[in-house]
């Protein structure tokens, strides 16, 4: 009897230990990366946007857009980190179409402003998001579409983690710029996994089909 107990006992030590080392390597990955994209957006903020326009002459008016773009997309992200849904959602324009990176799709600003608020009072508390525009395309003198890089900080520490690109659709109504339709995605390129995240994608792909 006791031999099996502490067999079992073993056992169980084992797989504890094994846990505890598969979390620790995936903690220690997690912030060398972290590590790396803030390098990426700290020299992303230096860069500033790349901007593309066919479509407007004038580049007094074009630098006055591209500004602010960039102002209400950081006023934006200050919202965030003070936790007010309904600042953030004022960004958006009434009937602003929300996609988030789980494919979640939420509809006008009424309904981002709500689910955003649930969100900073649980899953999102004492964070902090932080981007940059890469990218701004002018379609016309009152339609653009704004690439994003971002992430998110955690309790008040600088890394920055889940590095993830946005696609903004911005419009200006009455002189004002507001975002019209958002789509979130993961940066999680293949390329930039460890072994384990590619172990995992590797069993999902080829062994379950997923």
């Amino acid at each position: 009897m006791r031999s099996r107990v502490k067999k079992i006992l073993v056992v169980a030590i084992s797989i504890v230990v094994f846990i505890g080392a598969l979390m620790g390597l995936y903690l220690y990955q997690s912030n060398k990366e972290a590590a790396r994209f803030t390098v990426q957006l700290n020299e992303l903020q230096q860069k500033g946007p790349e901007v593309i326009s066919d479509t407007l002459s004038d580049q007094n008016i074009l630098d006055a857009d591209v500004a602010e773009i960039q102002s209400i997309y950081q006023k934006r992200n200050e919202a965030w980190c003070e936790a007010d849904g309904t600042k953030y959602a004022s960004f958006f324009t009434e009937d602003a179409d929300f996609v988030s990176f789980d494919g979640t799709h939420t509809i006008g600003r009424e309904e981002i402003a709500r689910s955003h608020q649930e969100l900073f009072d649980t899953f999102l508390k004492n964070t902090c998001l932080r981007g940059y525009i890469e990218r701004i395309k002018f379609l016309g003198e009152n339609t653009a579409i704004a690439y994003v890089i971002s992430g998110t900080q955690f309790d008040g520490k600088e890394a920055i983690h889940r590095p993830s690109i946005q696609t903004h659709v911005v419009v200006k109504k009455d002189g004002v710029w507001l975002f019209s339709s958002f789509h979130n995605g993961r940066i999680d390129r293949v390329d930039d996994m460890s072994i384990l995240r590619k172990a995992w994608l590797g069993i999902q792909t080829f062994v379950f089909r997923r």
